[in-house]
């Protein structure tokens, strides 16, 4: 497995500046294109989600378990994505609305949190674990929404 901290030239930390790190993956890609392991490293580093998977390593994972604040979101959610109803585009959207702010919200507090790594592990594990969940709602629901407008 790469280390995509190192191809990068990148601090390992949980936040990362995704402008200057597009602005260095392109300089680097110019300079060795193409290069798989360069794009892969891009990949990981400019999502969050995917950037502390990287940073915690494959033991630290997501647990299977919803953060406890967010089960309301996801009981309202839950009912929405087992069937496809035209009735329920306005709650698609309005479902979406708040995933999106959560996951704003959540990475307001990685961004928050970035100063205290590595001694604040267990903040950033519990920020990746909303954020698995919230990635995976908003696309289950950006889904959802296309499929409606069809």
């Amino acid at each position: 497995m790469i280390d995509s901290f190192a191809l990068l030239d990148e601090p390992r930390k949980p936040w990362l500046d995704v402008d200057l790190l597009k602005e260095k993956y392109h300089a680097l890609a110019r300079q060795n294109q193409p290069d798989e392991q360069l794009n892969e490293a891009y990949r990981v580093l400019r999502d969050p989600k995917s950037r502390l998977e990287h940073l915690l390593g494959p033991n630290e994972r997501a647990s299977d378990n919803v953060p406890d604040d967010l089960v309301d979101l996801f009981m309202a959610i839950a009912p929405v994505l087992n069937k496809i109803d035209m009735k329920d585009a306005a709650r698609v959207d309005e479902l979406l609305a708040r995933v999106t702010a959560q996951h704003d919200r959540t990475l307001d507090t990685l961004r928050a949190a970035d100063a205290g790594w590595p001694e604040n592990r267990e903040e950033i594990q519990q920020i990746h674990q909303r954020l698995v969940y919230l990635t995976r709602w908003r696309d289950l629901l950006d889904e959802r929404r296309l499929q409606l407008s069809i």
